[in-house]
């Protein structure tokens, strides 16, 4: 990529913090050999200056110095230039090898390799275009190019060196420190540490290069494929079923292909990953999680570029990879986890530490087998609500707590949901309470005259606290704890076509809660041989 991109991409990283993201960043980061550019686009002066004239045609114009002549080497730039061109705008052209990637002759006279014994600083390598209109002008004649992966790099590099901490609020000591540093010596009294992780970085980037490479190219050239195969489609589609055929072909294709012109195997793939991964658990748990981001999106091309090399199933890579960073999963686990799994422990955490549940006489299998039922049964929403309500709990603002409220009453409807997956044809989700429970003083309770109004009649919401008082005060008799479960799950879904008139965030979590020990306790009594 270009250094104009390469900057823009690596500031969104916020790694060289309250630093100018310029040319002279990266200038300075190649002097001092930390970061040097893959290649750097330099042409001949007259011919540099041969394509600046025909680029400013609008006035005519006799350069001071001398310009390409028309010739094998005119020739060869000419073709390198359109080259590069069109493999820069192949969405135009079509797909076209990139002259960067084959630096062949004639076009390898025109791109050099930086070398850090080598620096040339960049007003060193301005071009002189002094013409008899413009008596001294100069304009740049170098074009670097940076790797993907050296953005990884680069946030590597960026605090490398040494760190001194100083107090520069006393003037004095600020003044005295100052004159030290600019004379060339270690200010007296200042204590300070090296930082080694950049060389260790150094090293292993060194170490990978070539698979770092293969990565990048995998991962440009598959986008390109893509790109060229909806070509002409906007908006938002689906691959058609030919389109997706020819984007797997294309990506096995590019993943032989990467590992065959780099030189790698998947084993050297795996390392890469391991060492990447190990560094996405240290940026993770520095507190730098765009950094760390950036390491799990290298990780996630290399592992589908391992997984169609090595016709590998995410579950044997998982396990080939292991454990690294001293986790205790697999790392890959730890960065793409198992949603459904993870949103199960959620929903039996939450349950098992319910004091309802426990004083229901639930057992741990009736909350395993709950939690697996709604999984079967495509009711994952009941997931989704929990963890949004977790989201919003306890955030102490307005907005938070109406979210709460629009979960609390999404759950309500999922509990229906529950309901007619354990067999209820009922229409009403108190109607299908009454059906699906069988213990008497329970539904006793809920065909009582002065109970089912409680869950029925909407006005009754209008003084909150009172219904709220009479649906608590059922819990007194056998059977009512569960009953106003039930009692309040109704309300709560009858009344989803208006404000929940709850504000107090404690209540709402007993709210929310509630739904949750309704809908299980109704699985349990449901389940042949079961009753809570």
């Amino acid at each position: 990529m270009a250094a104009d991109t390469f900057l823009r991409e690596l500031s969104l990283l916020r790694a060289f913090r309250g630093e100018y993201m310029g040319d002279g960043l990266l200038e300075a980061l190649e002097e001092s050999g930390l970061l040097l550019p893959r290649l750097r686009i330099r042409l001949p002066d007259p011919i540099a200056r041969r394509f600046w004239l025909s680029s400013h045609d609008e006035v005519p114009r006799r350069m001071t110095h001398p310009i390409e002549p028309d010739g094998v080497r005119w020739d060869a730039a000419v073709a390198f230039d359109k080259a590069l061109h069109r493999s820069q705008n192949w969405i135009v052209y079509g797909l076209a090898p990139n002259p960067l990637d084959y630096p062949q002759e004639p076009f390898s006279q025109f791109i050099e390799q930086p070398s850090p014994d080598a620096f040339v600083p960049h007003r060193d390598r301005r071009l002189d275009v002094s013409n008899d209109i413009d008596e001294t002008l100069v304009t740049d004649n170098y074009d670097d190019r940076y790797c993907t992966w050296q953005l990884l790099f680069a946030a590597e590099q960026a605090e490398a060196g040494v760190a001194m901490r100083i107090n520069f609020g006393d003037e004095r000591r600020f003044a005295a420190i100052r004159t030290s540093m600019e004379s060339g010596r270690l200010p007296e009294g200042v204590r300070f540490s090296y930082n080694f992780q950049p060389v260790y970085a150094a090293r292993e980037f060194k170490k990978h290069e070539k698979a770092l490479d293969a990565v990048v190219w995998f991962a440009e050239e598959r986008g390109r494929a893509l790109n060229d195969i909806v070509k002409g489609q906007g908006g938002r589609f689906r691959l058609s079923a030919e389109q997706a055929r020819r984007y797997d072909g294309a990506t096995l294709e590019l993943a032989v292909a990467s590992c065959h012109r780099f030189d790698v195997d998947v084993d050297a793939l795996v390392a890469l990953i391991r060492y990447c991964a190990k560094r996405w658990s240290d940026w993770d748990s520095d507190g730098r999680p765009f950094i760390a981001e950036a390491y799990k999106d290298f990780v996630g091309a290399a592992v589908l570029l391992v997984r169609r090399r090595g016709a590998l199933s995410f579950v044997e890579l998982r396990d080939r990879v292991g454990v690294v960073g001293g986790w205790h999963k697999p790392v890959l686990d730890l960065m793409w986890p198992d949603w459904a799994k993870q949103e199960k422990e959620r929903v039996s955490l939450t349950l098992q530490a319910n004091p309802g549940v426990r004083a229901s006489g639930v057992t741990q299998a009736d909350i395993d087998a709950f939690v697996e039922f709604l999984a079967n049964e495509a009711l994952e929403a009941f997931f989704w609500r929990l963890k949004s309500f977790e989201d919003h709990a306890l955030r102490g603002n307005e907005f938070a707590i109406e979210a709460m409220k629009s979960d609390i009453q999404g759950m309500a409807v999922v509990v229906e949901h529950v309901a007619t997956a354990l067999g209820s044809n009922k229409d009403q989700l108190y109607e299908q309470f009454k059906q699906l429970w069988s213990k008497p003083d329970v539904t006793a309770i809920l065909k009582r005259g002065d109970v089912a109004p409680l869950a029925r009649q909407a006005n009754l919401a209008d003084d909150w606290p009172a219904l709220k008082a009479k649906i608590e005060a059922l819990r007194a008799v056998p059977g009512g704890d569960i009953a106003a479960d039930l009692v309040m799950a109704h309300r709560i879904r009858g009344g989803v076509h208006s404000q929940l008139p709850e504000d107090d965030q404690l209540e709402l979590e007993a709210l929310f809660t509630g739904l949750m020990r309704a809908a299980l306790l109704t699985f349990v009594v449901v389940r042949p041989g079961k009753s809570p």
